[in-house]
């Protein structure tokens, strides 16, 4: 049961580690130098459904984000409220109406030419955050950097995604970009699969001089629609510092190679017992964070679906100050684009924001 429990604060928190495959080679498409490296992530035959069947306009570029909520909200503004929050991640029913026991964000493209694809970032495949729990790091395994980035390819993408996407659960929205974005989008892909693996298999949620989003799911997806021009400030924004406690943050043992924990003034380990019973509001302060915040870029993407006439409640209070300046940020983010179109695949929907 402990081991069920802490693997769960585990995957509330990370929202991006499934244990699959790394990327490798795909069939040769369309003569561009890059399409071969592609191909694993532009197999139409392998693009879920829900997605072939978004309204693109002819001859229009587009730039795709798509966001599988958790089942609970982990409101960051307050260590109390995230705690409590985790408790859906325990709930069976919750998990099955969720479609999936974690969130994740995928990024997508579909361009004039016709090169349409997807892909996402995820970590931790070989439960090593688990281990870093019980040497004492606590909530800390969650901030730590990890070597086993990898990018899902079509072909890998999980059952549990598609099975979001096919009943609802997702937050898709599709933003119009340039032709000339949309392949930049592309060829920046390419050039990150060229990296050297030790590159690509960074894999954080803190935020770097490098990585000004962490390099995780959301992050990833945010930095490949950047170079399609379609996030412009949002991500910023989208930032929230996170206050850290001795009663979820510890200090453990040497986690081995391919791993380095976060530095903090934590004094001591933390016992899975004080981590699971302590309240998360106490304790003395051991270090801050920015973190990129899930529920603000769920939120903002939601308001892109409220511009279509689709709004949703809020899944976390709105009164924190960063939460409303997220907010703004979204509306305005959101309001680029003059026009709105709701659409419906099935179970599945979302909207598509565009020009005229």
């Amino acid at each position: 049961m402990w081991r069920v429990v802490l693997s769960l604060f585990l995957l509330a928190f990370t929202a991006c580690a499934f244990p699959v495959p790394p990327v490798g080679p795909g069939p040769a498409t369309r003569g561009q130098p890059f399409d071969r490296v592609l191909a694993p992530f532009e197999d139409g035959a392998l693009l879920p459904a829900e997605l072939r069947a978004i309204p693109y306009a002819s001859g229009r570029a587009y730039a795709l984000l798509v966001l599988l909520p958790s089942p609970g909200a982990v409101d960051l503004s307050d260590p109390g409220r995230a705690q409590r929050g985790l408790a859906a991640f325990l709930n069976p029913l919750a998990i099955l109406r969720a479609g999936t026991s974690v969130g994740h964000v995928m990024v997508g493209w579909h361009c004039a030419g016709g090169q349409a694809g997807l892909t996402s970032k995820t970590g931790d495949s070989q439960g090593r955050g688990y281990r870093m729990l019980r040497q004492g790091w606590g909530m800390g395994a969650l901030l730590a950097t990890y070597d086993d980035g990898h990018l899902l390819t079509l072909d890998a993408m999980p059952a549990r995604h598609r099975r979001a996407l096919r009943t609802g659960q997702a937050r898709i929205v599709a933003l119009e970009i340039a032709e000339s974005r949309c392949q930049r989008m592309r060829r920046a892909l390419a050039g990150y699969l060229a990296r050297p693996q030790a590159e690509r298999g960074h894999y954080t949620l803190v935020p770097s001089a490098e990585h000004p989003l962490g390099d995780a799911c959301a992050s990833f997806a945010l930095w490949l629609a950047g170079e399609g021009g379609a996030v412009g400030a949002l991500p910023q924004a989208l930032l929230r510092p996170v206050t850290l406690r001795d009663s979820f943050v510890g200090l453990g043992t040497d986690p081995g190679p391919g791993l380095m924990p976060l530095r903090t003034e934590a004094t001591r380990p933390l016992s899975l017992t004080r981590l699971l019973t302590t309240d998360w509001a106490g304790g003395a302060t051991v270090g801050q964070v920015p973190l990129l915040d899930m529920e603000l870029l769920q939120l903002a993407l939601e308001r892109a679906e409220a511009r279509a006439g689709h709004p949703r409640p809020p899944r976390i209070p709105l009164d924190n100050h960063v939460t409303q300046s997220a907010l703004t940020a979204a509306e305005a983010w959101a309001g680029r684009w003059p026009l709105a179109e709701a659409f419906e695949a099935g179970q599945a929907r979302g909207v598509l924001l565009g020009y005229p």
